[in-house]
């Protein structure tokens, strides 16, 4: 699950809270002027840093990536 603020979870996820719709506003702009590339690897990069912390923590701490997990999916 991405996080919020992303353009990741306002596409994939359909959240539109205030943070998600921002960030996707901020990627159309960047789209719109040409900066495609740059808004791509920005957004590619987040999401493997959001995969890399969630495998660690559910490798080596399984029972606060549940916690985590819980949490996130009452949103």
């Amino acid at each position: 699950m991405a996080d919020h603020g992303t353009r990741s979870r306002y596409s994939y996820e359909l959240c539109r809270c205030d943070k998600c719709v921002e960030a996707n506003a901020e990627y159309l702009k960047r789209y719109r002027a040409g900066d495609v590339a740059r808004a791509r690897a920005e957004s590619e990069k987040a999401t493997r840093i959001g995969q890399a912390c969630a495998a660690y923590l559910s490798k080596r701490h399984p029972r606060i990536y549940r916690r985590i997990v819980e949490a996130c999916d009452g949103d």
